[in-house]
């Protein structure tokens, strides 16, 4: 949910993956693999995730409230 124009969820899908980007990457699938953690298990967790993207939608700030440094492409030439 760190992108300050909607929210998104970030899944990894290996554990050397969420371990770098573990401030940006919410789930770590790949816990599944090495056995950490069972489907069922971060399933939960996505689902506890999505009932967080509700509330974002309904207003509340994310993790990086005050994000204020969104710049959308620009069209044509760039110098």
């Amino acid at each position: 949910m760190l992108n300050p124009v909607a929210p998104v969820v970030k899944i990894a899908t290996k554990t050397s993956l969420f371990q770098k980007l573990n401030d940006v990457i919410y789930i770590n699938a790949g816990a599944i693999i090495t056995g950490e953690q069972t489907i069922e298990e971060v399933g939960g967790l996505s689902l506890n995730l999505s009932s967080g993207l509700q509330a974002v939608n309904k207003g509340q700030k994310t993790m990086v409230s005050g994000h204020d440094d969104f710049i959308p492409w620009r069209r044509g030439i760039s110098l």
